[in-house]
């Protein structure tokens, strides 16, 4: 079933996905309901107020603020004052958009691992039910992974590489039913991921 943005949903959608008006969940992108399930078609991500995004950090304006590209149309900011942590150019970040869209907040820097980017229409499959998919990700690999709505992921810890092939096949097959018991015998060995 084809569904087109303004369209009422009745499966569960992801919140970037939708708005909720009068009790009623809205579709705000175009997107398919296949096996119960809501399969955004390709867009671009636009920053919104509460998102949690990873990014690098890609220039410093004049000691006031850090920019961070987030894959986006636009850039964010991170103020310098009262910046609890060390920042340089290069870094890779997360935070959480607040004041405006182009705020950044709460910053973390990542350190150690790999920076990634998918699709950020499938985001919504990497993290998984109740972030259900990640935790099976993170557990069988050993590792940490920081999630933005923008469509970077940032991987660290034992595993990376296996990691990081497993978030790529979850890109590749976000429209399956059954796709974290798939990702999960992969990450066991018991499927090719092809």
């Amino acid at each position: 079933m084809i569904v087109l943005p303004g369209d009422e949903v009745n499966v569960r959608i992801p919140r970037q996905f939708s708005y909720t008006k009068d009790g009623k969940t809205y579709a705000t992108v175009l997107g398919t309901i296949e096996n119960g399930h809501f399969v955004p078609y390709e867009f671009v991500y636009t920053p919104k107020l509460g998102d949690v995004v990873v990014g690098r950090v890609i220039a410093e304006k004049k000691r006031v603020a850090y920019i961070v590209d987030l894959g986006a149309y636009k850039t964010a900011v991170i103020m310098t004052r009262g910046l609890p942590v060390r920042i340089k150019i290069g870094d890779v970040v997360m935070g959480k958009l607040e004041q405006s869209d182009e705020i950044l907040s709460n910053v973390r820097v990542l350190r150690g691992g790999a920076l990634i980017k998918i699709h950020p229409s499938k985001i919504a499959r990497v993290i998984g039910t109740n972030g259900s998919m990640v935790k099976i990700i993170k557990e069988k690999t050993e590792t940490s992974i920081y999630v933005g709505y923008n469509g970077y992921i940032y991987v660290a810890g034992k595993n990376v590489s296996k990691a990081i092939k497993a978030i790529y096949t979850i890109e590749k097959r976000a429209h399956i039913h059954g796709l974290t018991d798939f990702i999960s015998k992969m990450l066991e060995g018991g499927k090719n991921e092809s």
